[in-house]
């Protein structure tokens, strides 16, 4: 049990979200010790305070934090995460402990996660030039559809007829396929992924009108993948 908890703790960074000028850094070192030295290999302790300016909205995907994920660490060992979520603007997945802390996810360390059935992966995106937590929305042996969010600000009018008076964040998503090493932008269209199944498109077309499966869905195009998998 030992071990299993240390494994949980080591996947994870510590950063304290600090509400004013005091932050509890007794806590911080202290959760540092338990990882013990090998911590550093999955990350480092950072300190965030809150924004100069408020700004309406959320940096995090999910409305909440009552959402429970699956971090697989390898195909023998995964592990229960609960109070889980997003982060858009880090691009990192974090899990808040209280009201004032979170563990913040290497996701270099992990084969995938899992968020209220959002599987998460960490990969080279040439996109962006980098690596990058991209959502899996269907993938095969060859080919495979992303998604990526990015977010924005809004900015507010200081005129209160013409439009909000505070900024506001704006989170945005785009989808991309991988076919072989090649990325490019992508659109969840029926004739677009049927073009890239090639010989098997018929098949995969027929599976979809007997199942009542829709080509624009992100759940029916994950069953289409793993049907096209399975040919």
């Amino acid at each position: 049990m030992k071990f299993i908890f240390f494994i949980a703790l080591s996947l994870f960074s510590f950063t304290l979200m600090a509400q004013g000028p005091s932050v509890d850094a007794t806590r911080a070192s202290n959760f540092l010790n338990t990882v013990g030295t090998q911590g550093a290999n999955f990350g480092s302790s950072s300190l965030i305070r809150n924004p100069s300016r408020t700004i309406q909205g959320s940096v995090h995907l999910f409305d909440d934090w009552s959402n429970r994920g699956v971090a697989v660490v390898s195909p023998e060992q995964s592990i229960s995460i609960q109070n889980i979520n997003f982060n858009v603007q880090r691009n990192t997945l974090e899990s808040k402990l209280n009201r004032d802390s979170i563990f913040t996810f290497n996701a270099s360390r992990l084969e995938k996660i899992t968020v209220n059935n959002h599987t998460f992966k960490h990969m080279y995106f040439p996109i962006k030039k980098g690596t990058r937590l991209l959502e899996v929305i269907g993938s095969a042996k060859n080919i495979a559809i992303y998604k990526d969010y990015e977010i924005d600000v809004k900015e507010g009018n200081p005129n209160p007829m013409r439009g909000a008076l505070k900024d506001k964040f704006i989170i945005r998503d785009y989808y991309y396929i991988q076919n072989g090493e090649d990325f490019k932008k992508f659109k969840l269209r029926k004739k677009a992924i049927l073009k890239v199944m090639g010989d098997k498109a018929t098949a995969v077309k027929a599976f979809a009108d007997i199942n009542k499966l829709s080509f624009s869905k992100e759940e029916d195009v994950s069953k289409i993948f793993n049907h096209y998998d399975s040919l």
